[in-house]
This record gives C-alpha cells, structure tokens and sequence, in this order.
C-alpha cells in the first residue's frame, strides 16, 4: 500500500495495475461474448455437440468476467497492493479457461487476462514485502525512469507491470507450450481411448504456452527495448532514475 507521495515506485507499480484491470476485465468480457457466440454457433450447427458440454465453460467465463469487474471497480476506487489475493484467484481462472471453446481465438484472451493478473501479482508483492524491487530477468534493482516507468539499473530495461514476469515463469509457460504441442501429435495419432485421456492436459498447456509465448514478445524486446543510462543511477527502493 502507498504509505506516502514519495513511495515513487509502488505509486508507478499501482498505477499501471489499473490499467492491467481494466486491460484483463475487456478480454474477459470479449472472450465471454466469443465463447457464447460459438456455443450458439455448435449447437445450431449439426456438429454433433449439445449445450450440456459447452455450459460449463459458459457459467465460468460469465462469472470470472463478474469477477474482473467487481476487483477493477474496487482497485479504481481504493488501490492497493492487498489485491494479490484477488491477482491469484483472476490468474488461475484465465488459465483454466485458456481452452475453452470460442471464435477464433479460442480462450486466448482469458489467458491472456490470466497471464496480466500473474504479472500484476509478482510486482504488487514485491512492492508490499520488500524493501528492494527486483528486474524479473537478472535480479538487478529497479529504479523510475523519467519520472514515469520502471527501469532495472543493471540491464537497462524498461520494465511493465502486467507483462513482465520472472524468467522461471517464462521458462515454465514454454515447456508447457512444447509439451502441449507433443500431447497434441500424440493425441492425432493414438488411439481412441489413450487420446481421449491426453486430449484433457493438452489443451490447457497449449493454450497458455501460446499466451506466455506470444507475451514473451513484449516482455523480452521484441516490442520494448532498452534505455541509456548515465552512470551512478540511484538505486533505492523509489529514488528516480535521471531521465
């Protein structure tokens, strides 16, 4: 929690979790409309598929949507760094959500809202239980740049709140990706009842490998760089960086 104006970086660290709120509350909500929309879609279309299996996904998805929004509303009108709790719950439900059936993107933005509330969750801990806030890639410190974005004095790296995570994490989502993509070959050519089994696992690990593959883009330079910096940047908890 702020305990005063010049806690610089947990100010910068609540900021940007508001819009990652804001941010995982409009993919939920899109990608609840996408999976009711499909549902319609097979269970009109003679594909063999009746709502009894698809509602599951459909009470989940409204009610993790409910969920999102009554945590942004509440995070808006009073930030804090108590919402780790509330981070986890989200997190873990976009991920298991990340299969279920829609449009297009399938679960994608679920877990993509799942993979926003982890990130948001590791640096609002770091906030409230350390004194010292570490870069997620080398442990280097982290200090504010330019008055308005976090950067690590060790690797120069601008940091995000909402896509940075730590590299166990990144590794972890990257494993699961390789073995979702194995399970999925396995499942086209096992038979029915080894399939049926290895059908279950695959989708999960799939689908959020996609997520933190596709996330790694903005966290790892692909989409953000790094910045100069002059030499003896401050590096205490909330001192800024010069600019």
């Amino acid at each position: 929690m702020i305990s005063s104006p010049d806690n610089t970086i947990e100010s910068i660290i609540l900021r940007d979790a508001s819009k990652q709120f804001r941010s995982a509350l409009s993919s939920n909500i899109v990608n609840t409309v996408l999976a009711f929309a499909t549902s319609v879609f097979l269970v009109i279309i003679p594909f063999g598929i009746s709502w009894s299996n698809l509602w599951i996904f459909q009470a989940v998805g409204l009610t993790t949507t409910v969920y999102s929004a009554v945590v942004y509303w509440r995070f808006k009108a009073k930030p804090s760094t108590s919402f780790t709790v509330h981070c986890l719950f989200l997190a873990v439900l976009g991920f298991l959500l990340a299969p279920a059936p829609a449009i297009f993107f399938g679960g994608l933005l679920y877990g993509f809202a799942g993979y926003q509330m982890a990130s948001v969750r590791y640096w609002m801990r770091q906030g409230r239980n350390s004194q010292l806030i570490r870069c997620t890639r080398d442990g280097g410190e982290v200090a504010v740049f330019g008055g308005t974005s976090l950067v690590c004095t060790k690797c120069s790296r601008l940091l995000k709140v909402g896509f940075d995570v730590p590299v166990r994490w990144r590794n972890i989502g990257l494993g699961a990706l390789i073995i979702g993509v194995v399970l999925r070959i396995i499942v086209a050519l096992a038979s029915r009842p080894i399939a049926d089994i290895l059908i279950i696992p695959a989708g999960p690990l799939l689908a959020n490998g996609i997520v933190v593959a596709f996330s790694q883009l903005n966290s790892y330079g692909a989409l953000r760089g790094s910045v100069r910096l002059p030499p003896n940047v401050p590096s205490s908890p909330g001192s800024p960086a010069p600019s």
